[in-house]
């Protein structure tokens, strides 16, 4: 079975750090831009069409390999315009295909934010 694990959290939790660390794995179709590149485009990750527009997910996109890995903020910046990814919607349509979906959110230490909010 197919497997699709999407990682979101606030930017600058770690989400971005979790996805070039699995998209390293050569079973894993992820976001291999962020391989050869330090910093890329949240509008520029291969899911991010879909975090706005989750009917143009189809089928095809997962006929690669087996593991898939998608990142997103939230929120997060696409052609220039903020959105709240639509993290669910994009989740039941990989299952409409037989695509298993795990949802792993990144959190920031309550901590950290406080610090970043002085």
């Amino acid at each position: 079975m197919k497997k699709l694990i999407i990682i979101t959290g606030p930017q600058g939790s770690g989400n971005h750090l979790f996805s070039r660390l699995l998209s390293l794995h050569p079973y894993v179709s992820g976001w291999e831009e962020l391989l050869d590149n330090y910093w890329v485009p949240s509008d520029q990750e291969p899911f991010a069409e879909y975090w706005v527009n989750p009917e143009k997910l189809t089928a095809d996109v997962f006929a690669d390999k087996d593991y898939y890995l998608a990142n997103v903020s939230c929120p997060f910046f696409f052609n220039g315009t903020r959105y709240v990814p639509k993290i669910l919607e994009v989740a039941e349509r990989a299952k409409s295909f037989g695509v298993e979906v795990e949802i792993a959110i990144v959190v920031r230490d309550q901590n950290i934010n406080q610090l970043q909010q002085l």
